[in-house]
């Protein structure tokens, strides 16, 4: 199953490097957050506002996941609270202003997993 994860482009060298550690989770949960494709653009806009940093200084990663690895938080949003290896990360062609290019883009802007 691939799954996305959004994070600031400053932090893509140690992801890419490391891997997504739960041990460097923001929220107040120790886990590692995830969305399909749908949820993608929404996502984006999200993490850029919890971390109050523009949508364009945003990158997204691509993470191959095994069923067991991850638990469904609600619909298109996922999440890991096992670290997940860099060996399953590839990092996306996609930055910000997705809102017009990946479909769901404007929906549930209410749900804060953080």
């Amino acid at each position: 199953m691939v799954l996305y994860h959004v994070t600031p482009a400053r932090s893509l060298r140690p992801i890419l490097r490391e891997g997504l550690k739960t041990s460097r989770a923001c929220g107040p949960r120790p886990v590692i957050w995830l969305c399909d494709d749908r949820r993608l653009a929404w996502i984006i806009d999200h993490v850029a506002r919890c971390k109050r940093r523009d949508p364009d200084s945003m990158r997204v990663l691509r993470v191959a996941c095994d069923p067991d690895m991850i638990t469904r938080e609600r619909a298109g949003i996922y999440m890991s609270s096992r670290d997940i290896p860099p060996r399953r990360i590839r990092q996306q062609p996609i930055t910000a202003g997705v809102d017009a290019k990946v479909p769901g883009a404007a929906s549930s802007s209410t749900i804060c997993p953080c």
